[in-house]
């Protein structure tokens, strides 16, 4: 399964890569040029699986963030809330519908 957010990666990580130092008429097939871009690769998957999962509940999203959960829309569009206010919140649903 492709992340949606590969392609930006990848492009985030070749941009890091110093192509100045492979000259400016460097050909597809050089060594150098690949090796720098299987590092980006490795960069870019390392990441892809440290990423924090996330669930998907028709538009809306939930994953773990820097301060608690963050909670939003497919658009990008949400918030961060405290762990313990989101817990709360669910333990209000589950007690009512279980």
């Amino acid at each position: 399964m492709t992340h949606p957010h590969e392609r930006a990666l990848e492009a985030a990580a070749r941009s890091m890569i110093d192509m100045s130092a492979l000259g400016p008429w460097y050909r597809l097939d050089n060594p150098e040029k690949s090796a720098a871009l299987d590092q980006a690769r490795a960069a870019v998957t390392a990441y892809l699986q440290s990423a924090p999962p996330e669930i998907r509940i028709g538009q809306f999203v939930i994953r773990h963030a820097p301060k608690g959960i963050w909670i939003g829309r497919t658009d990008g569009e949400g918030g961060e809330f405290a762990a313990a206010d989101v817990e709360a919140a669910l333990a209000q649903f589950y007690r009512a519908n279980f």
